[in-house]
């Protein structure tokens, strides 16, 4: 499946790390010129230095906090003085675990603001240069605890949740506009998120944790998950909008129930 996106703006978000990262270069094979932001600028710089030493002008770092709408507006203005935005990956995220008694307003904020606002933010302003080239395709990036809920994660839970309905809220309003809006819901993934995780209580025990509990048997990588965000993106997949597709290795495949019969 040859998929090539020659001539075309992406816009990738939370681009400098994780499935994000795997993004970026997936896209640039694929020819297309992109530009990515995040919210580290040394780590963003340096990420495009090295790029460019493969994809030359083809791939553009800016920096951008997405709870900062004025930072925003800038970035969807950079963009549309270069032709305007064709594809958007809404990949910037976070996780801060607990219950909801003992969660505090800065962090039910940081989460919420980060995970679902910045969706809106940069929806807002990149939507309209979709419009106006009458075509245009967004890949939000939700998770299966946008689908299901996990223990001690209760704001995280809330921003996913809110990710995947907005998904599909929004690929019914933009229809009309040949504007296609899907979600990825990945499970565990090697990305930051997964390390961090991993060394707040251990990496064995989170491997073997995670391993047996996933069908596939193994944790995700963070291409695999951008393989699916390019083919929502391409005309393959021309007649999909409004889904919210897990890429968890057959985790939400599970009731949870036991295996009685071995």
């Amino acid at each position: 499946m040859n998929i090539q996106f020659n001539n075309q703006n992406v816009v990738i978000i939370g681009g400098t790390s994780g499935i994000g990262r795997a993004t970026v270069e997936l896209f640039l094979e694929a020819g297309a010129k992109v530009f990515f932001s995040g919210r580290d600028e040394v780590k963003g710089k340096t990420e495009e230095t090295a790029l460019k030493k493969k994809y030359k002008d083809n791939v553009i770092f800016i920096r951008c906090d997405i709870f900062n709408e004025t930072e925003v507006q800038e970035l969807a203005k950079v963009i549309e003085n270069s032709g305007g935005c064709d594809v958007l990956v809404n990949n910037a995220g976070i996780l801060l675990g607990s219950k909801l008694h003992e969660t505090t307003t800065e962090d039910w904020n940081q989460v919420i603001n980060v995970n679902q606002n910045g969706i809106y933010h940069t929806s807002k302003y990149f939507i309209p240069q979709m419009i106006e080239k009458q075509r245009g395709s967004i890949i939000n990036t939700s998770s299966v605890s946008g689908l299901y809920g996990d223990y001690d994660c209760c704001a995280y839970n809330t921003s996913k949740g809110a990710v995947s309905n907005m998904t599909k809220s929004m690929a019914l309003d933009y229809a009309k506009d040949n504007i296609r809006i899907n979600a990825v819901c990945p499970g565990s993934i090697r990305t930051p998120m997964y390390h961090a995780c991993a060394d707040a209580i251990g990496k064995e025990k989170c491997e073997k944790m995670f391993t047996k509990t996933y069908p596939i048997g193994r944790i995700g990588e963070p291409i695999e998950v951008a393989k699916v965000i390019l083919f929502l993106a391409s005309d393959m997949a021309s007649f999909i909008t409004g889904t919210n597709i897990p890429v968890d290795g057959g985790l939400s495949a599970h009731t949870g129930q036991p295996r009685f019969m071995d």
